[in-house]
């Protein structure tokens, strides 16, 4: 296992998988006739230009560093909107073992945004090419495709949770995959600056479904994303409101 996040950005192997992987979604897109940029990831803001040898954006790296470390701390990942694919990329390379499940709807839901109906889906099966028995990719709507792979898998093994996909749908996507999260699952709230988002850690907080991380793991605060744990009584977690 790659010890360290600067570990692993030197190195070549990490380098590679970032340059085929931005050469795939850029000549898809050209393929398609469509500008060859994306919606903005860990990585690279909205509509960057070139990104394919554009440098990681800076701001970003916190949120970088944060997923590195939650990956080596997990097992299995669960990931709404996958986008580019770029933060599962990340976590996969952080951890060998790891697995990932991601969810993506693979439309323009807005005019304004990046081609995602071209890219997205190329990126997950990009993702499932390269990291074969690793990588389950599921094109449709999260507030389906959530609750429907925690009944059709319901031993209780997702022990992360990355929810960035539709900022007015975190609170019922947590709901949908908690009946298989592990008592000590990571939930990672993304984008949250904004309003709805902040409404959906607030309701989780009540209703004792989340509770703070462990400040010895490294996880660094910032105003792009929230890093929290599942919370489960079974377990005899002492409640953090007290």
């Amino acid at each position: 296992m790659i010890e360290s996040y600067d570990d692993l950005m030197a190195s070549t192997a990490w380098q590679d998988k970032l340059n085929d992987l931005n050469h795939t979604l850029r000549d898809c897109l050209l393929a398609a006739g469509e500008q060859p940029v994306l919606q903005g990831n860990v990585f690279y803001h909205s509509f960057q230009e070139n990104f394919w040898t554009a440098s990681p954006d800076p701001e970003m790296e916190v949120k970088r560093r944060n997923l590195f470390i939650v990956a080596q701390n997990s097992s299995h990942i669960f990931e709404i909107g996958v986008n580019g694919g770029h933060s599962l990329l990340l976590m996969l390379m952080a951890n060998p073992d790891l697995k990932v499940v991601g969810v993506d709807l693979c439309e323009r839901v807005q005019k304004q945004w990046a081609p995602v109906e071209v890219y997205v889906d190329v990126a997950g099966k990009w993702l499932e090419i390269n990291f074969p028995g690793r990588v389950r990719f599921i094109k449709g709507h999260s507030l389906i495709e959530t609750p429907r792979y925690a009944i059709e898998n319901p031993k209780r093994h997702i022990d992360a949770v990355h929810l960035d996909g539709a900022k007015v749908t975190h609170f019922r996507e947590l709901c949908g995959i908690r009946p298989v999260l592990t008592p000590d699952a990571f939930v990672i709230h993304d984008d949250t600056g904004i309003t709805s988002v902040k409404k959906a850690i607030r309701h989780e907080t009540q209703l004792r479904m989340i509770r703070p991380v462990e400040p010895e793991l490294g996880l660094v605060e910032n105003e792009f994303h929230q890093i929290y744990r599942n919370w489960d009584k079974k377990r005899g977690i002492s409640d953090p409101a007290n």
